[in-house]
């Protein structure tokens, strides 16, 4: 293909590109990609063809092709399905056909975006969209970026490979389809799995013509929509838009990104290394410039980029760090930041590289005669602050990373760059050390010390690959790869990573191994010291060892000094969270009345909980513990004053015992009183009816009236008692009741803030029950008394809801009720109905973690029904009080949710969950 594309005019290559990637997008199986890679191979080889007029004409032709292919679809898909639903209905079924054009208006806007990068995908997205009646606009917009990405980053790849890149595109190519064909089959078998369990007459047998003329409503709706013109419009306002409001926002980042951008065009730098153009010398920064009095080279080298890769770094890195802090800071202070960090990382690596030059030091005398372009030094500046005005820990975890990262840059390769990176991040980091310094000290939590640790033992980790596999020159000198000992590599890394995971956790193991292996590395450094004393030179094969060593060293003395944060045993139950504040359920049950809690307080003396006694020992904390998880039960029983102390107390022994804090259902007051930089999210809604002065009056309690007066008319009477004081015979049938409910589920009972039978059986437990003239049980309730701080019962929550197949209907809505109102006679205050997990009443503003629950309360829906029993619970007009999830930060959430998972399903096998997780949401 390369041959006969050399003997075309460059006009015709151009064309031919265009053409032929139009085709493809049209729908016919033509090797787009291909002639594109060839193409510009051929203008690299200096045809006098720009490589980036070929990336526009192929992205182009690949936005022409997939539009006349969407309205191939869009004229003849409907037809074809059509054809097909009456062919073969039992695949191609009307139900089966709309259902995948609302996965189409869903997700149709990303499959043609990242099916333009898969082989034989990019020749069907056009007209599969038609097809499927997507919205032209938006398939507009997602053609063009996709296609304009795609024929990018081809280009990009190949003129920074060369001929390896074919290989290479056409290797992600196919592997990416792999990956799809992957995900198809698993979902297909899902479908099945899914359609086999699925009872017989739940989808409709017969599909009548009139049905046939209803496939694909939207497409009916497109065709009478908004004429193509008008749609491309919406589209190209669509896509405009969000650059223009990047711009209004961030105009600095905005006209430095332009400004470098200009300047690499019109110098051919963005698509030619810059270092081999006889300019290079005149506009590049470095010692040899400014000696010769070229005092611009600062200003000039600033504004360039190295090459196509260079360019794309750079540009990519500016929008995103520079848009970020501009958003958050303004331009006056970014542009602040940036050219006082440009300024700092130019002119001090200079500085520095000219003073050691004279010292004889090979390599500043190698810097010294070296020459640099690129503004990453102002963005490093601009990456330090913004990573340091992020909220903990994210500080902490990205300052460590950031830091490592330019440290071991700086030591193992040494470059005029890796310098000017250093500079202003070493600046910046040392300006916020002074800062806290003055503030709180410089004294580490002990999640914080485990992190310095483990951060420091990966990047020794990594420092030990790159330096086994690659040749380096760095200030220590020059070091070839040693690719003949992967093997002893690989076996340090292992045991590294190791040692770094127990580090992790704060186990006393491991740190007793990264001490000792810091001893070993301490010998190795003295054994090196004595044989540079003795001949008076460093050996390269040495160099790295005294790298490494010398790495070690610092390592062992901060492990040292934070000893006390690694104190974790390797076996859990010798891991105590309470200690010597061990409470036992007779001392929570002793301390609840007298202290008072919430509506979920009673809880905390079931089962499978554990207690955390304060310091005074008038309150306590419940938790369970779950996959390294302690897991808060509610808010602390505990004076208001202690409340903040025990909360702190409570964080800081689960840290120290490796374990991950987390309240769970918590009000408003443990908010308030947990750890500033905590975090929460809602995860339920406790439903309070409020009992004085409460009468069913009104169309509100309509349905209530309803069913207490059919209640009476059908002969069900209630009746408030104990199940411990019940006979035999009640007692048979609520646990027959229970146990028919719980094998519909096709898992365990639930715990944890659901109780059972069990739990309802305590005598402090109230019951109240729905039962007839014959003795036969219609429902249950169960209901835990709530406590005052005068130790009197303030107000009842409701606990167990269970109902008999084939009883009375409205049976929940009558117990309910009429437990309302006994409770209302007895001088209580309010009537909890608890809250039901993963649900609320929308009322609060949902944020990206709120989405996330709500998905998965989706699919637990079929399984347990939070959604439908909050909804139930409406019916009695309640007042709503949030519950929240507490937790130290986003990164401890899927630890939580498996923790979570566990405190609920305690006896759930892992295929009970598999089986669940495979038939929800159907």
């Amino acid at each position: 293909m390369f041959d006969w594309l050399i003997a075309l005019p460059p006009l015709l290559v151009v064309l031919l590109v265009a053409v032929i990637v139009t085709l493809e997008s049209l729908g016919l199986p033509l090797p787009g990609e291909s002639v594109l890679i060839a193409a510009v191979l051929m203008s690299v080889a200096g045809t006098g063809i720009d490589p980036w007029l070929l990336a526009a004409a192929a992205a182009v032709g690949a936005i022409v092709g997939d539009s006349i292919g969407y309205y191939i679809g869009k004229r003849w898909g409907a037809r074809l399905l059509r054809y097909l639903s009456q062919r073969y209905p039992k695949y191609f079924g009307v139900a089966r056909i709309n259902a995948a054009v609302g996965l189409m208006q869903k997700w149709g806007a990303y499959a043609v975006f990242f099916g333009r990068f898969i082989a034989l995908l990019r020749v069907f997205a056009g007209p599969l969209a038609g097809a499927m009646a997507m919205p032209y606009g938006r398939f507009l917009l997602a053609n063009a970026l996709g296609g304009i990405a795609w024929a990018t980053g081809v280009t990009a790849i190949t003129v920074a490979l060369g001929k390896s890149a074919l290989a290479l595109i056409h290797a992600f190519g196919w592997a990416a389809l792999a990956v799809a064909a992957v995900l198809v089959i698993v979902l297909v078998a899902i479908v099945v799995y899914r359609a086999r369990r699925r009872p017989e007459g739940a989808e409709a047998t017969s599909e009548t013509e009139q049905e046939l003329d209803l496939l694909i409503p939207a497409a009916k709706d497109a065709q009478d929509s908004t004429p193509g013109d008008a749609a491309a419009r919406d589209a190209l306002a669509a896509a405009v838009r969000p650059i223009v409001t990047f711009a209004r926002r961030a105009p600095f980042t905005t006209a430095l990104s332009l400004v470098i951008i200009a300047i690499g065009i019109a110098t051919g730098a963005m698509w030619h290394l810059s270092r081999a153009q006889p300019w290079y010398g005149d506009v590049a920064f470095g010692i040899p410039p400014l000696e010769a009095g070229m005092w611009w080279t600062p200003i000039t080298g600033s504004l360039l980029g190295g090459g196509a890769w260079h360019y794309a770094l750079l540009i990519v890195q500016l929008l995103i760090v520079g848009g970020v802090f501009e958003f958050r800071f303004g331009w006056k202070r970014t542009a602040l930041v940036f050219l006082g960090g440009q300024t700092l990382a130019v002119l001090g690596t200079l500085a520095i590289v000219a003073a050691l030059a004279p010292t004889g030091w090979e390599w500043a005398t190698r810097l010294a005669d070296d020459l640099d372009v690129g503004a990453s030094g102002g963005i490093a500046a601009l990456t330090a602050a913004l990573v340091w005005v992020l909220r903990p820990p994210w500080r902490l975890r990205l300052g460590l990373a950031l830091g490592a990262l330019v440290s071991l840059r700086l030591l193992y390769v040494g470059d005029l760059a890796d310098i000017e990176h250093f500079l202003p991040v070493t600046v910046i980091f040392t300006i916020y050390a002074v800062q806290r310094h003055r503030k709180t000290g410089l004294a580490t939590s002990t999640r914080e010390d485990r992190l310095i640790a483990f951060t420091a033992l990966i990047a020794l980790g990594t420092a030990q690959v790159v330096a086994a596999f690659f040749s380096l020159d760095g200030p220590l000198g020059k070091t070839d790869a040693e690719t003949e000992t992967w093997v002893g590599v690989a076996i340090d890394v292992v045991v590294i990573l190791l040692v770094a995971n127990g580090i992790r956790r704060g186990q006393r193991f491991a740190w007793v191994v990264a001490v000792a292996l810091g001893v070993f590395n301490l010998l190795e450094l003295a054994l090196i010291v004595v044989v540079v004393a003795t001949s008076g030179s460093l050996d390269e094969g040495l160099t790295m060892n005294f790298a490494g060593s010398l790495l070690w060293v610092l390592v062992v003395v901060f492990l040292i000094v934070a000893r006390r944060s690694f104190a974790v045993r390797v076996r859990p139950s010798k891991n105590s969270l309470s200690g010597e504040r061990r409470g036992t359920v007779e001392e929570a049950r002793e301390i609840l009345p007298r202290v008072g809690g919430s509506t979920i307080s009673w809880m905390t003396l079931w089962p499978r909980n554990h207690y955390l006694l304060s310091a005074k020992k008038d309150g306590y904390i419940a938790y369970q513990e779950y996959s390294g998880v302690a897991l808060a039960l509610g808010d602390p029983v505990a004076p208001k004053e202690e409340l903040s102390d025990l909360i702190h107390d409570f964080a800081s022994r689960a840290e120290l015992a490796g374990h991950t804090p987390a309240f769970f259902s918590a009000t408003r007051a443990t908010v308030d009183a947990a750890p500033a930089s905590w975090q929460r999210v809602q995860v339920a809604e406790d439903t309070i009816i409020d009992l004085p002065g409460l009468e069913l009056k009104g169309k509100p309690w309509q349905p209530v009236r309803s069913a207490v007066n059919r209640a009476e008319r059908e002969g069900i009477r209630f009746k408030m008692t104990t199940l411990a004081e019940e006979p035999w015979a009640v007692l048979a049938q609520v646990r027959a009741i229970s146990e028919d409910w719980v094998g519909d589920k096709g898992l365990p009972e639930m715990g944890f803030t659901l109780g059972g039978v069990d739990e309802a059986l305590d005598p402090a437990v109230r019951l109240g029950i729905a039962i007839d003239d014959d003795g036969s049980v219609h429902g249950v309730t169960s209901w835990l008394p709530v406590y005052g701080q005068d130790g009197a019962v303030r107000g009842w929550t409701l606990d167990l809801m269970r109902r008999r197949d084939g009883g009375f209907k409205p049976v929940m809505e009558f117990l309910i009720i009429s437990s309302a109102l006994a409770f209302r006679d007895e001088g209580a205050a309010f009537a909890s109905l608890s809250g039901a997990p993963l649900a609320g009443s929308g009322q609060a503003e949902a944020t990206a973690l709120d989405q996330v629950l709500s998905q998965v309360s989706e699919i637990l829906e079929p399984l347990y029904g939070f959604s439908s029993l909050h909804s139930f619970k409406t019916k009695f007009n309640p007042r709503y009080e949030p519950m929240y999830l507490l937790y130290r930060d986003e990164a401890d959430l899927p630890r939580i949710g498996i923790g979570l998972t566990r405190a609920y399903l305690p006896t759930a096998t892992t295929g009970q969950l598999i089986r669940a997780g495979l038939g929800a949401g159907k």
